[in-house]
This record gives structure tokens, C-alpha cells and sequence, in this order.
């Protein structure tokens, strides 16, 4: 009966690390993207000689994309931020659950402790980033303070 129970662990686990492998590969990619991207933009900037080159420059069109898509960059970067403790939140939760559910099949209680421990941290990082989220959605001057 004990080495039935090896399977459904060993697939859990692996499930587990796989995910957090594919999601942590995805973000270094988008982290490598967006940081060659503000390089070239300051490389362009530097190019300029004075500041009245720069002006004329940000004045025309392609000066008007430039800065949106700098302005869309750090954007970016503030919500990859945002999302990764919502990432870490579905992590932990998820090791968690399987945790419990493989106490739940095995009956030993010292899975029973990790399962809770890391559904707790979970649970806490999605606190965390709910709290973050309402209080800079509250920053935003469409917003009033008492909303929160």
C-alpha cells in the first residue's frame, strides 16, 4: 500500500516544479525584453547633442510614439512586478493544496503541516498583492480614498 502512494506524490511534485519552471522561464524572457528595450531608448536619447534636439525630436510624431512606448515600458515593468507576487501567490496556494491532498490519500500528518504552511504563505501573498493593488488603484486621481 506504501508504494502506491509514491506515484501520486512523485506526480504532484513534478507537476509542481514543471509549472514553476515554464512560469519562471516566461518571466526571465519578458524581464530580458523589457530591459533591451529601455537600453535602446536611452541609447537614442543619449544620441541627441543639446537639449533643444531633443524638444524638436519629441515633438514630432516619431518623438510622440518614442514616448509612449517608453511610458508603455514602465508600465509594463510596475504591472510584471504586480503580477509576479500574484504568481507567487498561486504557487505557494497550489503546493499547498497538494500537499494537503497527498495527506488526504497517505494520512501522514507531517505533509498535513506543509500543505498548511504553504497554503498560508499563499494565501498571504494574494492578501498582499489585493492590498497593493486597491491602494495604487487609490493613488490614481479617478479614485477617491474612502473606496478602499
Amino acid at each position: 500500500m506504501a508504494e502506491d502512494l509514491w506515484i501520486p506524490l512523485v506526480a504532484i511534485v513534478f507537476s509542481n516544479l514543471t509549472i514553476i519552471a515554464i512560469v519562471v522561464a516566461w518571466w526571465r524572457v519578458r524581464q530580458r525584453r523589457l530591459e533591451l528595450q529601455a537600453e535602446v531608448q536611452t541609447r537614442l536619447i543619449e544620441r541627441f547633442g543639446s537639449s533643444a534636439e531633443l524638444v524638436e525630436f519629441l515633438k514630432s510624431g516619431t518623438g510622440r510614439e518614442f514616448v509612449h512606448g517608453v511610458q508603455k515600458g514602465t508600465m509594463a515593468v510596475t504591472q510584471e512586478r504586480s503580477l509576479a507576487g500574484l504568481r507567487k501567490a498561486i504557487v505557494l496556494a497550489f503546493l499547498g493544496l497538494g500537499l494537503v491532498a497527498i495527506w488526504g490519500v497517505s494520512g501522514a500528518e507531517w505533509v498535513a503541516w506543509f500543505g498548511i504552511l504553504f497554503l498560508a504563505l499563499g494565501v498571504g501573498f494574494l492578501a498582499a498583492w489585493y492590498v497593493s493593488m486597491r491602494l495604487g488603484h487609490s493613488d490614481e486621481p479617478n479614485h477617491a480614498p474612502s473606496e478602499l
